[in-house]
């Protein structure tokens, strides 16, 4: 990841304490490179071992409490004004940091909704209330749930420009497997050659390689986030591709579809034409829609009466979520007001643009802070 993008995220950060009216932003930490706080991979490029604490305060200040050992990185990245190395313990410099800012509401990283602003392990809640014994600072612990939502989904203008890289690059391996998916291809070698596209490329999958891309031909395909199998394209066939890359630490999440032309069918049928037509029009009103404030479930709203006056079964699953350094990366979602999507939350977004089409088929269409990369296009016939 850029070296820059660690301050500006911090910058960020300080401004949205402001926002939330909060006055410090304290992440705990140990053993970093188990992963565990996914949070820290925004604002620092190096891993921490010992309990460390960063502080983040609304008034500029940043502070990185660290064992001895582990101080040298954090210097030398420039990013914290006051490192402080300890060896026994932390509790006495943690205690010292927080008396200095005498915050009125500390945010810590839990939340039951939002996975990413969940890093705080409750091993380490625990630690941390021993530290903080005798003081009335347990008393003002908030959750930052709102705030790495917010940090999250608000891209800067490198996040952007890295993020519509990524989807750029995902679209011309697009392109290219639309190469491979011919009468006799299997799911798993329209894949491998993805892959080895990618390998090419220098550039790795979004998520999990076992099942990106997700290769679905015809009928019988598993839906969902199976991995491709020996299933055998075949004319008439619908084939379906989801599929990211991560590109410079930033990822992307789209989807294809084609349509595999038979003697009998060189269109496509009117069914395959009615829902993709659906699938469409729904993206574009809900696109739409967007604006600064909207709630997201009232987006996704948008696109399930879309598919109600089509006459379509609802889909059961959210409508868009959030890409970034992960391909679900917390913060705003497009989705319904069910049990399992309850961190939805305002789009504090500006769609500014939408990207020049391709000749390629319909794609998923990523909104990613002040821009959005769309594509427009045709089910391909092949």
């Amino acid at each position: 990841m850029q070296p820059a993008i660690y301050a500006e995220k911090l910058e960020q950060a300080q401004q949205l304490l402001a926002e939330y009216d909060l006055d410090a932003w304290l992440i705990l930490v140990r053993e970093t490179s188990l992963g565990g706080e996914p949070a820290l991979a925004m604002i620092a490029p190096f891993d921490l071992t010992w309990e460390s604490a960063l502080l983040i305060g609304r008034d500029g200040t940043r502070t990185a409490i660290v064992g001895r050992f582990d101080q040298a990185p954090v210097l030398a990245s420039g990013l914290f004004s006051q490192v402080v190395g300890y060896d026994a313990s932390i509790g006495d410099d943690l205690r010292a940091a927080l008396h200095h800012l005498a915050p009125r509401h500390i945010a810590i990283n839990y939340s039951t909704g939002d996975v990413l602003a969940d890093g705080l392990s409750h091993g380490l809640y625990l630690r941390l209330l021993q530290h903080l014994q005798g003081t009335h600072y347990s008393e003002r612990l908030v959750s930052a749930q709102q705030l790495v939502g917010a940090l999250r989904s608000r891209k800067t203008a490198t996040e952007q420009t890295l993020l519509l890289q990524a989807a750029e690059a995902a679209d011309d391996l697009f392109l290219l497997a639309a190469r491979y998916i011919v009468p006799g291809a299997t799911e798993d070698e329209i894949a491998a050659a993805m892959h080895n596209a990618l390998a090419e490329r220098g550039l790795t999958t979004a998520w999990p390689a076992d099942i990106c891309p997700i290769v679905n031909t015809g009928p019988v395909s598993s839906i969902g986030h199976a991995g491709p199998t020996q299933l055998q394209v075949t004319p008439g066939d619908v084939v379906h591709i989801d599929f990211g890359v991560r590109r410079a630490g930033y990822c992307s999440d789209q989807q294809r579809v084609w349509y595999v032309a038979s003697d009998d069918a060189p269109d496509p049928p009117a069914d395959v034409l009615h829902v993709f037509a659906t699938v469409r029009r729904a993206i574009e009103r809900a696109f739409a829609f967007i604006k600064p404030g909207v709630l997201g479930f009232k987006v996704d709203a948008i696109a399930r009466t879309t598919f109600a006056e089509a006459g379509l079964e609802p889909y059961q699953h959210a409508l868009g979520h959030g890409v970034g350094h992960a391909v679900h990366d917390g913060g705003v979602l497009l989705g319904p007001r069910w049990d399992r999507y309850i961190r939805l939350r305002r789009i504090p977004l500006l769609i500014a643009r939408p990207l020049p089409s391709r000749r390629s088929p319909l794609s998923t269409r990523p909104i990613i802070s002040t821009a959005c990369a769309c594509r427009s296009g045709a089910l391909t016939c092949i």
